[in-house]
């Protein structure tokens, strides 16, 4: 699609004034954001003001004071462009039919869903459970016992206060000091948060907060004081194998446990021996379980997580997920988990765009699988393996 210059010339002085590392994600965004508003309005070239409504579009909350500098500096007025790209509309997922579709999977997979709970916590997040990514999981335990999760992500929106906070104010979480708690907090004021997701179990309630950070490299993390030991213990091991660019905390509340998510831009380009190797230096993980057929499968993983507890000088578990844009890339032979949701017209609700887990620990393994219910969590996660390694 052609350019006006003006257009052009506005677009090229912001990329110089971004960090080389937000380039990966944010012109991308910028781009098809204001060709889509071109389109939109079927004009024959994207204009100034395209441009700049996109920009507000698809700028996270965080770095919209840092933009609307860059802006001003460059002689833009940003006020009416703010408005404009904050009046586009987001399609609204429908919170009743995701309820009743969280009610029919318990019945399917045998769980007993807390209504009380599900419905306190989609009425105190309900604006990003509206608005934001969404994603239905289903896993397994080493029991073989099901779990249905409903997740959202959003780096698009400021969260006041954060999901941690509103939770402890609301009576969902106990208010008071955990290692993971402190952690949390260090987390948030040591780096430039983009946005965060709360995943809520259908039995047990608020299980996981998810950080989402504009990418830090290892040795920053190592840092903070309160990171659990174990995670600095395995340093060598992450420099050993390239993993030591982090975009995603996991903030596990049920077990007390944290996860550090490495995200991959080319997820072919390491073979599966380099993972062999790296599950055999991980302490308490049998590398001997995985079989040569899953073994290629993790080494085109899209996300590499580690997890940490502060009782245990050993990682917890790793986790390989791969993004699947159509279900018959998903390999069904694995595990009966993945072959059944992804025949459940419930669970699928018309996307069948899928997010698929490997988990190893010294438990074995166990495999899971997110459906993007609203069809934007891909989207939302393939924007930051943009930018990983």
């Amino acid at each position: 699609m052609k350019w006006e210059k003006d257009a052009q010339a506005l677009y090229d002085s912001v990329d110089q004034h971004i960090p080389a590392a937000m380039k990966q994600i944010a012109n991308p965004l910028i781009q098809a954001a204001a060709e889509r508003r071109c389109a939109q309005q079927n004009a024959d070239r994207v204009t100034l003001t395209h441009l700049i409504e996109a920009i507000f579009e698809v700028v996270p909350q965080t770095f919209k004071a840092r933009m609307v500098a860059i802006l001003t500096s460059l002689e833009v007025d940003c006020g009416s462009y703010i408005a404009a790209a904050e009046n586009t509309k987001i399609p609204q997922t429908d919170i009743r039919q995701l309820t009743e579709s969280m009610r029919t999977l318990s019945e399917h997979l045998g769980l007993t869903m807390r209504d009380d709970k599900l419905k306190k916590l989609l009425s105190l997040y309900d604006h990003f459970f509206k608005y934001s990514p969404v994603s239905l999981g289903v896993s397994t335990n080493s029991e073989k016992k099901y779990a249905l999760t409903l997740r959202y992500l959003e780096t698009g929106q400021a969260h006041t206060p954060d999901p941690l906070t509103m939770a402890m104010v609301n009576d969902i979480l106990p208010q008071g000091r955990t290692p993971l708690t402190d952690f949390f907090e260090e987390a948030k004021r040591s780096f430039d948060v983009l946005g965060y997701g709360v995943e809520v179990n259908v039995e047990s309630g608020m299980s996981q907060i998810w950080m989402a950070l504009f990418p830090i490299e290892m040795d920053k993390l190592l840092s903070l004081k309160h990171l659990p030991p174990a995670a600095k213990q395995h340093v060598e091991i992450f420099q050993k194998y390239n993993m030591s660019r982090i975009s995603l905390i996991t903030f596990d509340l049920t077990h007390q446990m944290v996860s550090l998510h490495v995200m991959r831009k080319t997820p072919t380009a390491v073979s599966p021996d380099v993972f062999r190797n790296l599950l055999k230096e991980l302490s308490g993980i049998p590398d001997h379980a995985v079989s040569p057929e899953l073994l290629d499968y993790l080494a085109g993983a899209h996300i590499i997580h580690f997890t940490f507890s502060w009782q245990s000088d050993v990682a917890s578990q790793v986790c390989f997920n791969r993004l699947h844009g159509t279900k018959e890339n998903v390999p069904v032979q694995l595990d009966s988990v993945l072959s059944m949701c992804v025949e459940d017209f419930v669970f699928t609700n018309g996307n069948e765009r899928f997010i698929v887990g490997v988990a190893i620990s010294s438990a074995g393994i166990r495999f899971l699988i997110e459906n993007d219910y609203n069809g934007r969590m891909l989207t939302e996660i393939q924007k930051g393996c943009r930018v990983g390694i």
